[in-house]
């Protein structure tokens, strides 16, 4: 519905009141001029009111604000359908003047000028405005009914007139766009008049081949695996194979290269894909041929004529891998792709092309999950894990809107005292119909959609949430910071260090209150930009805690380069910690350069007390894992704390080989919120 907006431009906050109690139906004078007619005329009952056509009203109080008001509803695109002009406006632009500046800009609103003086006559403000079929003069003081009559009539007008014009413009579009299409017509028509012998082979050419390549296009690819099919149903010792075959990450190298150098290397893959085939791949039984062709974009589909089993595609898709992955050099600059291969063998389940096609699709989407540059066999199970991750990713766009995430929470604990030290804060999703599902089903998901970026802004928020509940609760003993955990897209948003001060400023928190985690392979994916936001997230007085250390690949400049606070050992050292004295001695060097570094240090994942002994020798200064706590919802670990409920009864030892010490309870001191799939 809509509801025309009217400006009132005039110096008295009066008229503004009268204005509006005229327009919107409601004047305390006209309810008692009706009841005393009713009195008068013995009417008991009140006529019925007509529908009142609703207006928005807005004010200004000098001719230059109106202007600008003007302005900014343009730009907002809700423009005004006409405005009343005081003439009188000390000590700015009288009414006129007003007038000329606004119709300079936009010349088709409605006016109506309203004067109780005569300042101007008729003749002189036609003289300087020139006459206007969109305006009009309301002499002071108004009469009501005039006021509303003029009000509907100018708002219907300008509707009418905006309502035309749309009309018009549609209409012009149209009749350009047929005039267009007869043109081509006209155009395609001539040209296969006066070439017709030509354009028939070379459409015969076009529908059958790939204009890029040269190699056999969809079409023509779909008709031979057909006719493969039909011949292997047929004779049923007879195997062929279809092997999918694409480029990893294809759209980033037009994004920085450009299209043209994209088009160029698919050129070059597709002749590096033929020119791999050996004669002894294309060995056919009767008329039966191989045939190599360009699906579309970066896919290309291999139909192996006749094979003695699946090893012989196994030889041929490593034969292709190696050629693929050699550099492709451009400009003499090197490029280096990373080509991934579905495989599906020929069984009399499959009839139709694209039953074929959609399998080996499916095993080139298994080989990309697992990190691409390989092949992957199609088998039965990998149609139900992709559905099962479509359910999963229809699923997880309204998880964040239905309010199905929560987060758990595990504790922290100090190795030298046995003092509670942090909490760690896990998110969880519990759907309706699915359950709980694991975060290493979604999270990924939740990476590759980008919907990491709404989820991590909403645990970062419910985080500080949360800080701030236990700080009213335990007062002076609440943790003194919270850390969140980044994924890859999170670290690289633009807007990443406004929302984190928004949400420090909203919350009440102090920035040293905030850690931020991010896994050190994570950091070196992208080390100038990971490096610059990190710069300008510390330079906001925030923590910065490295996660995963030892698992990526970066060097150990990176701890003094980006200024970390804090350092976590991965859970994969821990679980090996008694596997030899290797991994002993890494785990020991580990907390040493911590130490030296002045930086905190967590071992993540203890799930063993000979784990909690040997770090407890190492010097590990602080432990988290189910050996000590499991995640628990945020109810039920501020009942642990209250209630004093420790692991193993109450009360848990610490053996080394020096003396032994015991677990208090205390009030955490820290709380870790992270994204990960622990």
């Amino acid at each position: 519905m809509w509801i025309p907006r009217i400006l009132i431009i005039d110096d008295n906050p009066a008229i503004h009141e009268d204005f509006r109690k005229v327009l919107s139906g409601k004047s305390p004078a006209k309810d008692e001029l009706k009841a005393i007619e009713r009195a008068l005329f013995s009417d008991p009952k009140p006529s019925p009111e007509p529908e009142w056509i609703e207006f928005e009203l807005d004010s200004a109080f000098q001719g230059a604000e109106g202007l600008s008001k003007i302005q900014a509803a343009h730009q907002e695109q809700r423009p005004y359908a006409m405005a009343f002009v005081d003439v009188r406006m000390p000590p700015g632009w009288d009414g006129v003047e007003t007038v000329s500046r606004i119709w300079e800009q936009f010349p088709d609103l409605q006016v109506v000028i309203c004067s109780a003086y005569s300042d101007y006559q008729w003749h002189e403000i036609r003289s300087r405005l020139k006459h206007r079929e969109n305006l009009l003069i309301l002499k002071k003081p108004f009469d009501a009914d005039e006021v509303i009559q003029i009000a509907l009539a100018l708002t219907e007008k300008c509707r009418l007139a905006k309502a035309a014009t749309a009309n018009l413009e549609q209409l012009e579009n149209v009749v350009e766009q047929r005039t267009k299409d007869l043109q081509l017509a006209n155009q395609e028509l001539q040209r296969q008049i006066a070439q017709r012998e030509r354009a028939e082979q070379h459409l015969r050419n076009v529908a059958f081949h790939d204009s890029l390549t040269g190699l056999p296009n969809r079409r023509k690819l779909q008709n031979s695996l057909q006719s493969a099919i039909d011949y292997a149903l047929a004779n049923c010792d007879h195997t062929f194979a279809v092997l999918f075959v694409d480029v990893d990450r294809f759209k980033s190298i037009n994004d920085q290269f450009g299209h043209e150098v994209g088009d160029q290397l698919l050129k070059q893959f597709a002749e590096r894909i033929t020119g791999s085939l050996r004669e002894s791949d294309a060995v056919v039984s009767d008329n039966l041929e191989s045939i190599t062709g360009r699906l579309g974009g970066d896919e290309f589909v291999v139909v192996i004529g006749s094979l003695k089993n699946q090893v012989d595609a196994e030889r041929i898709a490593d034969r292709l891998l190696e050629a693929l992955r050699k550099p492709y050099q451009f400009c003499e600059q090197d490029i280096h792709v990373r080509p991934s291969i579905g495989i599906v063998l020929s069984n009399p389940q499959y009839s139709l092309a694209a039953e074929m096609l959609r399998d080996a699709d499916t095993a080139i989407y298994e080989a990309k999950s697992r990190g691409g540059d390989r092949y992957v066999v199609f088998d039965v199970l990998m149609q139900s894990a992709i559905q099962h991750r479509l359910t999963i990713e229809r699923a997880l766009y309204g998880a964040l809107e239905y309010q199905q995430f929560f987060l758990a929470y595990q504790p922290i604990w100090g190795v030298a005292d046995g003092k509670l030290q942090g909490v760690e804060s896990l998110l969880r999703w519990n759907h309706p119909e699915l359950g709980l599902i694991p975060p290493d089903e979604f999270i990924p998901i939740a990476e590759q959609t980008k919907l990491i970026i709404p989820i991590g802004e909403w645990v970062l928020r419910e985080a500080c949430r949360q800080l701030q509940q236990w700080k009213q609760q335990f007062r002076s003993n609440a943790p003194p910071y919270i850390s969140v955990n980044l994924s890859r897209l999170q670290l690289l948003q633009p807007g990443l260090v406004d929302l984190v001060r928004s949400t420090l400023e909203s919350s009440g928190m102090e920035s040293r209150e905030l850690q931020i985690e991010v896994t050190e392979s994570l950091i070196m994916e992208d080390a100038q930009k990971a490096g610059q936001m990190l710069a300008d997230l510390k330079a906001l007085g925030v923590r910065l805690a490295i996660d995963d250390f030892g698992t990526g690949h970066s060097s150990l400049a990176c701890l003094y380069e980006f200024h970390f606070d804090v350092l976590k050992i991965d859970r994969s050292f821990i679980s090996h910690i008694n596997d030899g004295k290797a991994n002993s001695e890494l785990i020991v060097s580990i907390v040493r350069l911590a130490k030296n570094l002045g930086l905190g240090c967590i071992a993540e994942g203890v799930e063993f007390r000979e784990q909690l002994s040997q770090l407890g020798n190492m010097g590990c200064p602080s432990i988290q894992g189910y050996l000590v706590g499991k995640p628990k919802s945020g109810n039920d670990i501020i009942q642990d704390l209250e209630n004093a409920n420790l692991p193993f009864g109450g009360q848990l030892e610490l053996f080394n080989s020096s003396a032994s010490s015991t677990f208090n309870l205390q009030v955490p001191t820290a709380v870790d919120c992270n994204l990960a799939t622990n």
